[in-house]
């Protein structure tokens, strides 16, 4: 690709497939999955063996770099997850026992 191709278009594909970070929450970028780079950073540290494992995540030339269909398709897993994974605390824990963040269970249906 071009750079004058990249100038004009800041989040065209820079390899294979992978956009700058910046397209997660820039308004120029097309539907930003977030807010705020830092609510963007903090999903991927939240996040990074997941989105690395799928390989949502690349490092090239010094710059963090995200697959956008890899990234979107891990992030809609992690959110239906969030509201189908109960609490890791409080009443639905035995007594005694705690769980860690990675760890998790199943609610119970009432």
């Amino acid at each position: 690709m071009s750079a004058a191709k990249r100038k004009t278009d800041p989040y065209a594909p820079i390899l294979g497939g992978f956009v700058p970070f910046a397209a997660l929450w820039d308004e120029g970028a097309t539907s930003p999955l977030f807010p705020s780079e830092s609510s963007a950073r903090w999903f991927v540290r939240a996040h990074r063996a997941e989105l690395v494992r799928d390989q949502a995540l690349a490092l090239h030339a010094g710059r963090m770099l995200v697959h956008r269909e890899r990234f979107e398709a891990v992030a809609q897993r992690i959110a239906i997850r969030a509201v189908t994974v109960c609490p890791t605390s409080g009443a639905d824990s035995a007594p005694g026992t705690s769980l860690s963040r990675t760890e998790s269970t199943r609610c119970p249906t009432s």
